[in-house]
């Protein structure tokens, strides 16, 4: 149990980043929510989750419709750095892949 706290404290320690979202998220989202609006008009709202594999980088979608199923819209790409910080970028499938 002392080695499990000593590694957590460690981690943290080094700038690894926590598990559970924290403020960043809802900043996050609402920065996004306000760049979508202005390229793209109407969106509802967006929903942002972490990467498997890289707990620093996040999938968002801004949502411009939503059913009770599922929902659609504006894909972006997002990385959180330690300090609060953090950028984005939409992102879009280039044609030539033929998707």
């Amino acid at each position: 149990m002392g080695a499990l706290a000593l590694g957590l404290a460690a981690g943290l320690a080094i700038g690894l980043p926590q598990d559970r979202p924290g403020p960043i998220l809802p900043r996050l989202e609402a920065t996004i929510t306000k760049d979508a609006r202005a390229r793209y008009g109407h969106v509802i709202r967006t929903r942002c989750v972490p990467y498997q594999r890289d707990s620093t980088r996040f999938s968002c979608t801004a949502v411009q419709f939503e059913s009770p199923l599922s929902y659609t819209g504006q894909v972006y790409v997002a990385q959180v750095f330690p300090d609060g910080r953090f950028r984005y970028r939409p992102y879009k499938i280039p044609i030539w892949l033929g998707i």
